[in-house]
């Protein structure tokens, strides 16, 4: 019987190791995004000492005992995707030995060799385990721990010593050092741990001592993955929160549901790169022995048979619900075998103690013949269909085959500068194979070089450069046959902004283009813009804005963009912003505002006339050329109502109930009606009415955004809001309004200006106090006139040398009593603090400006000419 178990297990492994490394060199293609990442953290600890234990934070987080143990291959064999494929091989290889051994130590006797042997022969030509080996990930480390910590426990179990207690502890940790799909073994193995203390209940101070020695090395070889877990749960938990809590896609009952299936019935069919979509993990016949060594390892337990055998029983009972962290994972669209590894090696052996049920009575040598030819067989179909999977063109760019492509092209054509688009910025498979030299473009953006560059860009195969980029591109002949991917150089194309155009120190504008956009639909804007400075900002982006007569945001978008500290002085960028507009947005022209911000320091570039925001140009919105439902329509009070036979009231978004005079409030009305309607709007607070509007319906839904201003002088109180709609009278709650407390007598100041800003307000004096290397500067300012826009105030200290060393900038009583609420005549007292060490003679300078456009207003005098745009106060070795 030995010899007949020796020569199996040979051939067992020589298959194994040929559908393995079979065609290696070439497939799968790749590296993916992932197996690319790999390469670079395994690079990281390799050659540059990076110290990535137990977890490599980069990459959502990733368990780091796969890049230590290949990190020793790279000096040896070389820092490259097939190192460590050949390495996943060989761990694989790894785990269908220790499989095959931990079957025969679990069960002992003819049958622990007839189900060690059954579980190698479905591991070796396991379609599942034979993708994982041949790629680069990480997880192919967790069946080998989980395979050897067992079969070292069980070693210890059945013979009692202890090095297989302290060794099995050390694999098992090993596990959570592997996948997230190894965060459940330990729960499992407690679970073992109990069921021996009860089935050997005679012996339990034995079995006791041997759990310490076991869970005690397990702990001990745990702890920093233990401690990393409690320093930092963010990262630790980041991925199983992202596949678990994310945007679900199926509900957990569906979730389990489709993971019964999976075991032989339908497997994974979310992403072609992890499975050949819809294989089930075992076939029918598989499927069929893996419930029947369930029910029969269900009975063995029960029988009051060897402790050891009935511990060997709970544990490949317990072997399917190892894909509970799969399950969980709603979010991330289960089945996933590749989250349900901690099954793997269990799964197998139970599979195969149904196996060892149904041939228990035939003799060994048929049993030998049996197994050799499903081996031989199973082993040619699986081939057939790896080849199959493997060649398929959509799996060649799910793999990344084109960047890799790409990539190893750019070796042999180098250029000055290489620009890359792809969905994914900072691509690890171009990073792994080519380098980091390289601007990245994301998906929305072009970069045009001047003609004196050498410059070449590169367009992955899902996103080729849409026609109207063709222009400013030059496909290159000599790139490789075929659409792979699309590699081009640029035309001579230069153009320079006007001395006038809007700018910022980074950038200046040359145009923009759109086609008028019905409402309900997303329209396609292209900006251009010249890159002037390089930004010291690395994600510096566009937030645009579209706004109507009355200042009111429709609908805004902005780009993700990153890298952009590596932009070129001189390069025309070309944006592509997609803006989505409101069903219901009535038809019109809309001006188009963009603001430039950092994502990551929130920092917001002012445009070189000091404003926040540049109007670029207009876009015409068209009536809608679609038919909606009026449910669609995005009103937080949905109460249809017939107000007429022409015109239905959907509902309305109410507005804030508190408001003080001279604000706005802004309720959102949502109408049916027919095109052609006119309808005649008022807004009553009380019984005055405060706004009146007419607008001819262009469209069959309408969102009419309704900027109610309040009165400066309105009355204190609480009143109701109501409107009418031709004639019709619609309530829409209260609005409470507050009381402010006003000065119409000047306080006490200690030094008068009476400096008139363009005849609306006056700085009719200030005071100045020092405390601490602090500044106190109190201004009392004058309304002169109804102001109608939010003013913002800035107090610059400015030295000798005309340098700001000190400032603040902000609305009225920090932001709390914008312009737009004063009464003429009023007073209003206003305090800024300024820090500085001042020791030499300073000048403070202020003024008022429009944060928007940066317009300042004017001083002036008497005769109403303009002065300045600021107010100078000179302050004479303040510190002496």
């Amino acid at each position: 019987m030995r010899t007949y178990f020796l020569s199996l297990v040979t051939l067992i492994l020589i298959c194994a190791a040929f559908l393995r490394i079979n065609g290696l060199h070439q497939y799968p293609p790749g590296p993916h995004y992932d197996e690319a990442a790999n390469i670079l953290i395994t690079r990281s600890i390799a050659f540059d000492g990076a110290n990535l234990f137990p977890i490599a934070n980069s990459y959502q987080g990733r368990e780091s005992l796969y890049y230590y143990l290949n990190a020793p291959l790279f000096h040896l064999i070389g820092d490259d995707y097939f190192t460590l494929k050949l390495s996943s091989v060989y761990l694989n290889l790894l785990t269908i030995a220790a499989s095959i051994s931990l079957g025969r130590v679990m069960f002992g006797g003819q049958r622990g060799y007839v189900i060690g042997l059954a579980t190698g022969v479905m591991m070796t030509f396991s379609f599942h385990q034979i993708l994982m080996s041949r790629q680069a990930f990480r997880a192919v480390t967790l069946p080998a721990m989980q395979a050897l910590g067992l079969l070292l426990l069980f070693y210890g179990v059945r013979t009692g010593r202890t090095v297989g207690f302290v060794f099995g502890g050390v694999f098992s940790a090993g596990a959570l050092y592997t996948y997230m799909a190894s965060r459940l073994f330990p729960v499992w193995l407690g679970l073992g741990g109990l069921s021996l203390l009860w089935f050997d209940r005679a012996n339990w101070r034995k079995r006791l001592k041997q759990g310490c020695i076991f869970f005690g090395m397990m702990t001990f070889t745990a702890l920093p993955m233990i401690v990393y877990a409690l320093q930092h749960p963010d990262i630790f938990f980041q991925r199983l929160t992202e596949v678990s809590e994310g945007e679900v896609t199926v509900s957990l009952t569906e979730s389990i549901r489709r993971h019964i299936e999976m075991f032989f019935i339908h497997g994974d069919f979310g992403n072609l790169r992890y499975n050949d979509p819809g294989r089930p993990y075992f076939t029918l016949v598989e499927g069929g022995l893996l419930v029947l060594g369930w029910f029969f390892a269900l009975w063995q337990v029960r029988q009051r048979r060897s402790p050891v055998e009935r511990l060997a029983y709970v544990f490949v009972l317990l072997s399917p619900f190892m894909v509970i962290p799969s399950v969980i994972s709603v979010a991330g669209f289960p089945p996933s075998h590749m989250r349900s590894l901690g099954m793997v090696p269990l799964i197998f052996i139970l599979v195969a103690i149904g196996f060892e049920w149904l041939v228990s009575r035939l003799n060994w040598r048929y049993i030998t013949i049996l197994m050799t030819m499903a081996l031989l067989i199973g082993s040619g179909f699986v081939w057939r269909d790896y080849s199959n999977w493997v060649k398929r063109a959509d799996l060649f760019y799910q793999a990344d085959g084109d960047l890799a492509a790409a990539a190893r092209w750019l070796k042999e054509h180098p250029a000055d500068i290489v620009y890359i688009s792809s969905f994914h910025r900072a691509h690890p498979t171009v990073l792994a194979l080519y380098g980091d030299d390289v601007i990245w473009l994301g998906l929305d953006s072009l970069f045009v070089p001047p003609a004196d560059r050498d410059a070449l860009v590169i367009f992955s195969h899902d996103y080729p450069p849409p026609q109207d980029w063709m222009r400013f591109l030059q496909p290159i002949t000599d790139a490789p046959a075929g659409d792979v991917f699309g590699a081009y150089r640029f035309v001579d194309y230069s153009v320079d902004a006007p001395d006038e155009a809007v700018r910022n120190p980074y950038l200046a504008f040359i145009d923009f283009t759109s086609e008028p956009i019905p409402a309900g639909e997303t329209g396609e804007i292209m900006m251009t813009w010249q890159i002037t400075q390089s930004p010291p900002f690395y994600g510096l982006r566009p937030i645009l804005n579209l706004k109507n007569a009355d200042d009111v945001i429709i609908a805004s978008a902005d780009l993700y963009l990153l890298g952009t500290d590596q932009w070129q002085i001189g390069d025309l960028m070309i944006q592509r912003v997609r803006l989505p507009i409101p069903i219901g947005t009535l038809p019109g022209d809309y001006r188009l505002e963009v603001t430039w911000a950092d994502r990551h320091t929130q920092t917001v570039i002012p445009y070189l006339d000091g404003g926040v925001t540049a109007e670029i140009g207009q876009i015409t919105i068209l009536p809608s050329v679609r038919q909606f439902d009026a449910r669609s329509l995005p009103a937080e009070i949905f109460q249809p109502r017939r107000l007429t036979d022409m015109i239905e009231l959907i509902g309305w978004n109410p507005p804030q109930n508190t408001a003080r005079p001279g604000e706005a409030i802004h309720p959102v009305l949502f109408v049916s009606t027919e095109r052609g309607v006119t309808l005649s709007i008022e807004v009553l607070l009380g019984s005055d009415v405060i706004l009146s509007r007419e607008l001819q319906a262009q469209d069959n839904l309408l969102t009419i955004d309704l900027p109610v201003g309040i009165p400066r002088d309105f009355p204190v109180g609480t009143y109701p809001l109501q409107l009418t709609i031709n004639g019709v009278d619609v309530s829409l709650g209260q609005v409470i309004v507050e009381g402010v407390a006003r000065l119409f007598e000047p306080p006490p100041i200690q030094t008068p200006l009476n400096a008139n800003f363009d005849d609306l307000i006056e700085l009719v004096g200030y005071t100045l106090t020092w405390q601490d290397q602090t500044l106190m500067i109190d201004l009392l300012w004058q309304a002169l006139a109804p102001i109608d826009q939010n003013y913002t105030v800035f107090v610059h200290l400015v030295n000798a040398d005309g340098i700001i060393v000190a400032q603040q900038d902000a609305m009225p009583q920090s932001y709390t009593y914008p312009t737009s609420l004063w009464l003429e005549g009023e007073y209003v007292l206003d305090s800024y603090r300024l820090t500085a060490i001042l020791d030499d003679t300073y000048q403070i300078r202020i003024g008022l400006y429009l944060q928007e456009t940066g317009d300042r207003l004017m001083v002036i005098n008497e005769d109403d000419q303009d002065i300045a745009d600021f107010v100078k106060i000179n302050l004479m070795n303040i510190n002496s």
